[in-house]
């Protein structure tokens, strides 16, 4: 695995200086200084301060029109802190650019000046008109976090805890706050310490104490780190055992991951709330040169000052104001206190969300346009306070920034004619001919934001142009992108899935419930919700019904704090939803949405079918659904469109017919995610499907499906073709069907990802199927089959025979069916159809009264195949693997099997298959060694082991570490099934399965890995990748590892099955 240097270097190998700190700006325009060589550009243009009084004076708020919320602009400035930073002069030497206040200045003295001090510059640069004066980035360029860990190895390491992994902190009654310099004379400089004093916060960016608001999302990430540091050391199994060694891991990790973090929510809901539209990632692009352009740090990207409001809302937990009220935004600057004796960052982070930033425009709160740093100690230059236009305009003449229309065509975009072509606004137009009397003398700054915004965007068309530019680039050019960082791909990260798979859905807002006590925030803190439920009643003002019945399509509803945990009981009918919209509650205190028995909760049904309408609705409780009539489906939900239901729960509902708690039509398409499904219920003769019935499409990730009940078949789920269900991470557990299928009925496609399906009962004395009843296709790969029971055929899986003239297929891969019951035939499974086991342990399964209790399959030959490849079936009750009736020949061998007892084992007559084995444990193996559900560490002993990961990220280790000679002599067999597995061939000091012959292929001993997932698995070697070869079997289809260090013959250790793929130098090996 590959982690960023601090200071950005190496990133690209073939230029290693491409990001780093120091790299000087990039331009689009030539420099336009007034000498060609470092004179202030433009010298000709009007007064900054006259231009920020005639055209930036904001007289009265106004609000941005698509409800931008005020994370933006704060979300702006974190992010532009992680990638530019130019230092100011200083010394005696230190060329000034002061800006003189104007007659008839209402502020400041008219004769007076703002004191500017000009950038510190490349001292090579700036000799002649061929060597212009440049500006160097102090930062690294990259989205890496900097402004959390610093761009430099001392500020790094200054902020390091060195326990754990985590970063320092400050202990603080509200939660841990950002660590303080207090008289620490090697603590890192951070800008006006010199004014704060010990109480300065530290941070990775010397400007985290510029600005309250700013402080907290510095806050908020360092908790975010060491939140992840715990999961890492807690779950993450290959971590080094020494002290030293695991904490700068675990540090390096969670770095890696916060920098993700903060790349998924700049560029998935930052800069499309912007309106920011980016070209496609197609991957990692070494021509690319990521280096921040002067046009955008000193213009482009400084439109955030144009969205801040004049104060920033404190609010409690039920949204009220905080006691220290609301804050003025000057009293906001370098003041810590504010932090420390007012509450924390949660009255803070609470109150971004709820107020909409101001408009794109050239306009400017007087807060930063005439009381900038007021509140700082020692205060401003002139008048207390300074102008933040003018000295915006100022800065992009000190780093000589051509015109603005020069950057427009440079750009690609159009050069403007007259001053009507920039924007529709008459007194913008005239301020602008006054001003500047050709439309070719308009400093970029203030041309850019003078635009008319574009369609569906919050900016004009140059400032996203220069945005689009310089984070394309970013992107492009990063080899550590999220998207193409293949540890985020198989590292874990508890309930979540993968990193990948966590950022794949990640929001601002998971964050900040995760690592605060806030919990009743949108889930798009990026915009202001539309509307607001403010009671429980049942309809009428502030009521949810209204609420939706005003709605507009695209608005977003949202709850009170104040009716968050409450119930709202539906005494007049339904809830329909027949528009694009998002319901968002709260996932730890939600609403619970009653409706008493006395209707449906939700109908979704926008009455065209040939359009779908998007909606969500996250984080409530819907039950007491129910309908009664003939035909009436979905006593919870029916929907027909577009639905995404995550963090709810769906619990107590009941239909007449089809669908208990949901109900998805065949042109409704449903994404569920952490979400419970239970206690739901069908009631008439053919009803089926009590958690959810299935005709269109559904994805089901990391959510429970439990408890219910179908009068018919499908107890948990019901797919109807041409129905198609995904389920992944998830739990289907402790339903019932009176007939086929307790756990899942499958008549349309479904797949099962990395799931238990456990404890179903198909009930009725002909039911089949107790966990999985296949009318039609399904795919159950790296997922968990266990105590089912079916009074029929089949408890784990049923497979039909001819369903409306096809025959169904079921497909079982690297998964493990165990202490399933069928009464009749085929405990485990019972195929009648076409069913292919592969690289899966059936074992301890039951049929008391038939045959099969592993494996039972009909044995028509023209209707039936199952076909068994490197699998186990043994260890079952009475028989392990039989045909039914007429011949064995329906079963077919892939060899590579454990086959235990029964009519059917002449078939198994591969030279790789074992048969005859009564015990799994009278194997060939010494000792088997099955795993929990947890993540576990498996070790085997001195013999042939055969051992069985499950459900966790497991350590799988075949031989005694602890002997002289690990994997001496031995034959050991490894499955890892689900999880991020980690399969070890060796340790820091020894090569495992070395025979101790350095003249022998050392082919009778080794480990034989069945389910090696190379996107998520990792084989362990010691030493590295030179010490190893890979070649492919003699059938080419699996890869043998040989050791060939000290060796005069190569040294079989392993035979990875099934893959032909297996790269050394990857990150599917680890070397110790």
């Amino acid at each position: 695995m590959n982690f960023r240097e601090i200071d950005g270097s190496n990133n690209n190998q073939n230029h290693p200086e491409y990001g780093q700190t120091g790299e000087n700006l990039l331009r689009f325009t030539p420099a336009a200084y007034a000498d060609g060589i470092q004179e202030l550009a433009n010298p000709n243009n009007p007064n900054p301060r006259n231009i920020s009084n005639t055209l930036f004076d904001q007289q009265e708020s106004i609000p941005d029109p698509r409800n931008l919320s005020d994370y933006v602009w704060a979300w702006g400035q974190f992010v532009d802190h992680d990638i530019t930073l130019t230092h100011l002069q200083s010394g005696n030497n230190a060329e000034s650019a002061n800006i003189f206040i104007p007659q008839g200045d209402s502020v400041y003295t008219p004769g007076s000046f703002i004191p500017v001090t000009r950038s510190l510059f490349d001292q090579n640069t700036g000799t002649d008109i061929n060597n212009p004066r440049e500006h160097a980035n102090e930062l690294t360029a990259w989205l890496d976090a900097s402004q959390v860990y610093g761009s430099d190895e001392d500020r790094a390491n200054w902020l390091r805890s060195f326990d754990g992994g985590k970063l320092k902190v400050t202990a603080h009654s509200t939660g841990d706050l950002l660590p303080t310099r207090g008289n620490d004379p090697d603590a890192p400089a951070m800008a006006m310490e010199e004014s704060i004093g010990e109480s300065t916060f530290v941070a990775g960016d010397e400007r985290a104490n510029e600005h309250a608001v700013l402080t907290s999302l510095h806050t908020l990430f360092v908790r975010e780190h060491n939140r992840l540091a715990e999961i890492i050391d807690a779950t993450h199994t290959d971590l080094p055992s020494n002290t030293a060694d695991r904490d700068e891991e675990i540090y390096q990790r969670a770095r890696k991951i916060v920098g993700a973090e903060i790349q998924a929510i700049t560029y998935k809901e930052f800069l499309p709330s912007l309106g920011v539209t980016l070209d496609p990632y197609n991957g990692y692009d070494t021509t690319v040169n990521p280096g921040i352009n002067t046009e955008f740090s000193t213009a482009g990207f400084r439109l955030g000052h144009t969205l801040v409001s004049g104060t920033v809302p404190r609010l409690n937990e039920d949204g009220t104001t905080a006691p220290v009220g609301e804050l003025d935004l000057f009293q906001g600057f370098f003041q810590p206190e504010r932090i420390t004796e007012d509450g924390g960052i949660e009255p803070v982070l609470r109150g971004l969300a709820t107020q909409v930033q101001q408009q794109t425009d050239a306009k400017i709160v007087d807060d930063l346009r005439n009381l900038l740093f007021t509140g700082a100690p020692g205060g401003g230059p002139v008048a207390n306070g300074t102008d933040l236009a003018a000295l915006n305009i100022q800065r992009g003449r000190d780093h000589g920034l051509a015109n603005y229309n020069e950057v427009r065509q440079a750009l690609g975009l159009s050069r403007v004619n007259d001053f009507s072509d920039i924007s529709s606004d008459p007194e913008v137009v005239a301020a602008l001919e006054e001003l500047y009397g050709d439309v070719d003398n308009i400093d970029q700054w203030v041309g850019m934001l003078s635009e008319n915004t574009l369609p569906n965007s919050s900016i004009g068309e140059l400032n996203e142009a220069i945005l689009e530019d310089q984070f394309e680039r970013l992107r492009d050019g990063d080899r550590f992108w999220y998207e193409n960082d293949v540890d985020l791909a198989q590292w874990q990260l508890g309930e979540n899935g993968t990193v990948s798979d966590w950022l794949e859905n990640l929001n601002l807002s998971d964050l900040v419930k995760l690592n605060t006590d806030i919990d009743n925030i949108s889930d798009n803190v990026f915009f202001v919700p539309d509307i607001v439920v403010t009671n429980t009643n049942d309809s009428g003002q502030g009521s949810l019904r209204e609420a939706i019945a005003n709605a507009d399509s695209g608005d977003t509803i949202v709850f009170d704090p104040s009716i968050a945990g409450e119930t709202i009981n539906l005494t007049s009918g339904q809830l329909r939803i027949d528009k694009n919209l998002h319901i968002d509650g709260y996932e730890n205190n939600p609403v619970n949405i009653n409706a008493g028995g006395n209707s449906r909760v939700f109908q979704i049904d926008d009455g065209n079918n040939s359009v779908q309408s998007q909606v969500t609705i996250d984080g409530v409780i819907i039950e007491g659904g129910n309908v009664t009539g003939n035909g009436d489906d979905g006593g919870g939900i029916f929907n027909r469109e577009n639905l995404t239901l995550s963090n709810s729960t769906v619990t107590g509902n009941t239909a007449n017919e089809d669908g208990g708690g949901i109900f998805n039509a065949q042109t409704g398409n449903i994404t569920i995610s952490n979400t419970t499904i239970s206690n739901n219920e069908t009631k008439e003769g053919l009803a089926s499907g009590g958690g959810i019935f299935n005709g269109g499409e559904i994805n089901i990730s990391y959510s429970e499906i439990s408890h219910n009940f179908a009068n018919d078949t499908g107890g948990g789920i019901y797919n109807w073709s041409p129905g198609n269900i995904t389920i992944t991470n998830s739990t289907i557990s402790s339903n019932t069907a009176n007939n086929d299928g307790g756990g899942i009925f499958v008549y349309g496609d479904t797949e099962i990802i990395d799931s238990t399906i456990s404890d179903n009962v198909a009930l009725s004395a002909t039911a089949d199927g107790g966990g999985v009843a296949v009318f039609g296709n399904a795919e159950i790969t790296n997922s968990t089959i266990s105590g089912n029971s079916a009074e029929d055929d089949g408890g784990g899986v049923y497979v039909k025979d001819n369903v409306f003239g096809n025959i169904p297929t079921a497909i079982i891969t690297n998964s493990t069916i165990i202490e399933n019951t069928a009464v009749s035939d085929g405990g485990g499974i019972f195929n009648f159809g076409v069913a292919e086991v592969e690289n899966t342990t059936i074992i301890q399964n039951n049929a008391p009264d038939g045959r099969g209790s592993g494996i039972a399959s009909f044995g028509n030959t023209s209707i039936t195949s199952t076909t068994i490849t490197s699998s186990t079936v043994a260890d079952n009750e009475n028989s392990d693997i039989d045909f039914v009736t007429q011949s064995q020949n329906s079963f077919i061998s892939g060899g590579n099997n454990v086959i235990g007892t029964g009519n059917a084992v002449g078939n198994f007559n591969a030279s790789t298959d074992q048969t005859g084995v009564e015990n799994w444990e009278e194997s060939s193996k010494d000792e088997e060694i099955i795993g929990t559900n947890q993540n576990d560490t498996l070790i085997g002993n001195e013999g042939n082991d055969q051992i069985t990961g499950r459900q966790g990220n497991d350590l799988l280790i075949g031989v005694n570490p602890d002997s002289n000679t690990p994997g001496r002599g031995e034959v050991d067999d490894i499955w890892g099934n689900r999880g991020t597995d980690i399969f070890v061939l060796g340790d820091e000091d020894v090569v495992y399965y070395d025979d101790g012959q350095t003249n022998t292929t050392g082919a009778e001993d080794l480990t034989v890995i069945y389910d090696f997932e190379p996107n998520r698995d990792r084989i362990q070697l010691h030493g590295n990748a030179d010490d190893y070869q890979l070649q492919l079997s003699e059938n080419q289809q699996h890869t043998q590892i040989f050791s060939i260090a000290n060796q005069n013959q190569p040294e079989l250790i392993a035979l990875v099955q099934n893959h032909t793929e297996l790269v050394l130098n990857s990150d599917q090996f680890n070397f110790v």
